[in-house]
C-alpha cells in the first residue's frame, strides 16, 4: 500500500515498531477526543480553517442544545448504559460517548458514575437499580446479533417497569465506534429526538 502516513491507537501499541519500518506513525490514545484527532487532521491536510469551523459549529450547537434540555432535565438524570455477556457496563463522562452527554450537552451525571477515574464501570444486571437514572441510553448490540442479548433483555425487564424512568435503545456500533463530526452529530441528533421529542 505504501503509504505515507499511519494512524492508529494505543490498541495497536505491540505493532508499532513494525508499523514504523513502512511509513511514520501517528499514536492517538485510545479513548482520544475526536476533537482533537479532527484538529490533527486539519493540520495535517491542510484544511485548518474547515477543521476549526467544524468544531465551532458543534460547540454552538451543543451549546444551544444543552441550554434547551436543562429545563426538561432537571431534577433527572441520564445514563450511558451497555449490556455486556452477564454485567451492564454504565459509561462516565471520560468516555468519548460519556463526554459527548455529560461534558459537551452538559447532562445530568447519575451520582452513581460522578466519578470519571475511569470511562466505565461493570456491575451485575440486578445492581442497575442503585444507578437511578431518569433516563437511559442502552447501547444495543441487537443489529449486530440479529437479536438482543438475554443480559439486555434483563435490563429492558428491569427498567421497564418503572414509569418514571425512560430507555432509549440506541445502536451500540455507531455510538462506540463514532470518531468524527458526522457520527458525532448523528449522536447528537439522537440525544436531541430522544429527550425532546
Amino acid at each position: 500500500m505504501s503509504p505515507d502516513l499511519i494512524i492508529c491507537t494505543e490498541v495497536h501499541d505491540q505493532h508499532v515498531e513494525r508499523l514504523s519500518r513502512i511509513a511514520p506513525v501517528i499514536m492517538f490514545k485510545r479513548n482520544e477526543s475526536w476533537q482533537t484527532i479532527l484538529s490533527l487532521f486539519g493540520e495535517l491536510t491542510g484544511k485548518r480553517e474547515e477543521a476549526k469551523r467544524i468544531l465551532a459549529d458543534y460547540h454552538r450547537r451543543t451549546t444551544l442544545l444543552s441550554e434547551e434540555l436543562a429545563p426538561v432535565l432537571a431534577g433527572k438524570s441520564v445514563a450511558l448504559i451497555r449490556p455486556l455477556d452477564s454485567l451492564v457496563r454504565v459509561h462516565s463522562a471520560a468516555h468519548r460517548t460519556g463526554a459527548v452527554l455529560y461534558r459537551d450537552l452538559g447532562l445530568p451525571v447519575p451520582l452513581f458514575v460522578s466519578d470519571t477515574a475511569d470511562t466505565a464501570y461493570h456491575i451485575s444486571v440486578d445492581r442497575l437499580p442503585a444507578v437511578q437514572a431518569s433516563h437511559y441510553f442502552l447501547l444495543s448490540n441487537e443489529l449486530m446479533q440479529d437479536g438482543i442479548s438475554a443480559t439486555e433483555q434483563s435490563v429492558w425487564g428491569m427498567l421497564d417497569t418503572d414509569e418514571h424512568q425512560h430507555i432509549h435503545s440506541v445502536d451500540a456500533a455507531t455510538w462506540i465506534g463514532c470518531y468524527g463530526p458526522m457520527g458525532i452529530n448523528g449522536i447528537v441528533d439522537q440525544i436531541e429526538q430522544a429527550l425532546l421529542g
